[in-house]
């Protein structure tokens, strides 16, 4: 029976991780909190709107990922349908579905049975689920023409106290999908001390294994300041568990889109709040916005950059009190970099572009205050990635040299001093050629201040025309639009288009005897990957939209060589330019 009920519980988390439904107005402005519920002894729930207009969805989107001839109508539904007795869900009323994991008792004890959980599906004819749930033995109960499912008895007693909740639900107008929400808070007053034990348990088994696997002859590596670091992370990880409230996670989905929104919230007076600011008080400033050019990667951001630099000063303020971290909030140009926050207007573009030998030139321009606790930046960045620095040796603990420096005034563009930033990895373990392509790829930077923008590229022509068109005064509109803004609508703090299969393909083509260049190289053009988020009152919203055609296009294009291969075809053949 358990057996049984926990591959349900798998399809209906498969549903909730592929798809769900979008309930965020695009206009609004700032983060809503999670839906209040009536009944507090919920830890978490999933809500399918409408089930079958969502195995409609999925089944649109499965046909274009399946191999030819290897997806029927119906696949989806049957795959469902045939657990809970009812094959083309025909019986499924058109009303919300809703999953829901009950709180743990404090004195909970995993002794392999499942937890409180009730599925509360409508249906029109309870008689065909009936039938198949008996025969697995399965907890039910039948009310008002909502069948109740759980895994034991304790499930459906509890059921009883979410019957208000559903009420609320099934008057709610939802899109087509699902909503999915967990109370991390109520679950780490469980499972805490164990996650805790359980994190520092897997770090002390990385630790073992890294020092009983020595690295290649040749290659330096320091097992214990890769675990130090590897701690420091499971540390971080726990923290930020350990301060979350709650997580509510909403994607809408289309055949052609799926796009997925999450929010974090914070417990009230954490370092985490304080880390996710109130909005921006100030409006966007548009000539920056103006300066955005072109390319597979585009950005704009309007941040409250004072909030966060408060944050990120009580973050390093914790963190100092660790006695194995509290070195690293000493760290050279740290003070710096959140000086430069403070000092910037919160305003904000970046671009980026691949070139024909595989490089990726990128363009930015921040809003500043002040200009000369911006322009020490650089140096301060410099000092975090140098050999001597936390990232340095984390580097050089992995057998890699990191370095990197700063040159003041190298040259003049227009009366403008140009300053210049080199990074250096130098990787003895890579082959020639790969060394030689992180050669060309690590291009120096150059950076500028004019009038109140901190201008920088890593493209000698990309620097001198942010440079000209600043000192001239000219921010007319260079034509680059954000596809991100009209997906998610106005109100975000931060907007990327990042076409990655673009970048990828454009990368490759520069190394044709990669064998990811065959699956690459031939991809069409398509849409490129949108993001966004937003913080406020200790909240984080992170949206994004993926493009299925493109992901279904680098699908068929590993099964078309999977298969080559199969059949015993030969591989493809490269040419100097790359093309095959």
């Amino acid at each position: 029976m358990i057996v049984t009920w926990m591959r349900r519980v798998a399809v209906m988390c498969l549903v909730v991780a592929a798809l769900a439904g979008t309930f965020v107005r695009a206009a609004e402005e700032t983060i809503p909190q999670p839906m209040e519920l009536i009944s507090k002894d919920v830890a978490g729930y999933v809500i399918a709107p409408n089930v079958n207009k969502l195995l409609d969805s999925i089944e649109a989107i499965a046909k274009k990922f399946a191999p030819p001839g290897q997806f029927q109508p119906g696949m989806v539904k049957m795959a469902l349908g045939a657990q809970l007795g009812d094959p083309t869900l025909a019986s499924v009323a058109d009303k919300p579905a809703v999953l829901v994991l009950y709180k743990f008792p404090a004195d909970y004890k995993p002794d392999g049975t499942a937890p409180a959980m009730s599925f509360l599906l409508p249906v029109t004819d309870v008689k065909p689920f009936e039938e198949a749930l008996n025969q697995h033995n399965e907890t039910m109960a039948y009310e008002d023409g909502i069948l109740t499912i759980a895994p034991n008895k304790d499930g459906l007693k509890r059921a009883a106290s979410f019957k208000a909740d559903y009420a609320k639900i099934a008057g709610m107008k939802f899109d087509t999908g699902v909503r999915a929400y967990v109370n991390v808070a109520s679950l780490m007053e469980t499972f805490g001390p164990v996650l805790d034990m359980s994190v520092m348990m897997g770090i002390g088994a990385f630790a073992a294994q890294v020092k009983n696997n020595p690295a290649p002859p040749g290659i330096k590596m320091d097992p214990a300041l890769i675990t130090k670091f590897a701690k420091m992370g499971g540390k971080g990880l726990l923290g930020f568990l350990h301060q979350t409230d709650g997580l509510q996670m909403d994607v809408n989905v289309t055949p052609e889109t799926l796009t997925i929104s999450e929010v974090f919230y914070a417990k009230d007076g954490t370092v985490l709040a304080s880390l996710w600011p109130n909005a921006p008080s100030g409006v966007a400033d548009k000539n920056v916005e103006a300066l955005l050019e072109k390319g597979a990667m585009m950005g704009v951001y309007n941040m409250n950059m004072a909030g966060m630099a408060d944050g990120f000063t009580k973050l390093l303020a914790e963190i100092a009190k660790d006695p194995e971290f509290g070195e690293f909030a000493k760290e050279p140009g740290v003070q710096t970099m959140i000086d430069a926050m403070t000092a910037s207007t919160g305003n904000g573009i970046f671009s980026a572009k691949v070139t024909a030998e595989g490089a990726v030139e990128s363009k930015s321009a921040v809003g500043v205050r002040d200009a000369k606790k911006y322009d020490a930046v650089f140096d301060a960045m410099a000092k975090m990635m140098s050999a001597d620095s936390a990232i340095g040796k984390l580097y050089a603990g992995m057998g890699m040299t990191f370095d990197a420096k700063v040159e003041k005034n190298v040259r003049q563009q227009k009366g403008v001093a140009v300053n210049r930033m080199t990074m250096d990895i130098q990787m003895p373990a890579a082959p020639p050629d790969a060394q030689e392509r992180m050669k060309k790829m690590m291009k120096p930077t150059e950076s500028a201040i004019v009038k109140n923008y901190f201008l920088s590229s890593n493209s000698n022509d990309g620097i001198n025309t942010l440079i000209d068109k600043v000192s001239s005064g000219d921010f007319s509109p260079t034509g680059a639009v954000l596809k991100s803004k009209a997906a998610f609508g106005p109100g975000r703090q931060f907007y990327l288009d990042y076409d990655v299969f673009g970048v990828l393909k454009g990368v490759m083509a520069a190394d044709p005897n990669n064998p990811a260049a065959a699956i690459f190289g031939k991809l069409p053009a398509g849409d490129p990957i949108l993001m966004s988020f937003t913080t406020d009152k200790g909240r984080l919203r992170v949206e994004y939209q993926l493009p299925l055609d493109s992901f279904a296009a680098m699908m068929k294009s590993i099964q078309a060589i999977t298969q080559g291969i199969q059949n015993g075809a030969p591989k493809p053949k490269t040419t100097d330019d790359g093309k095959f």
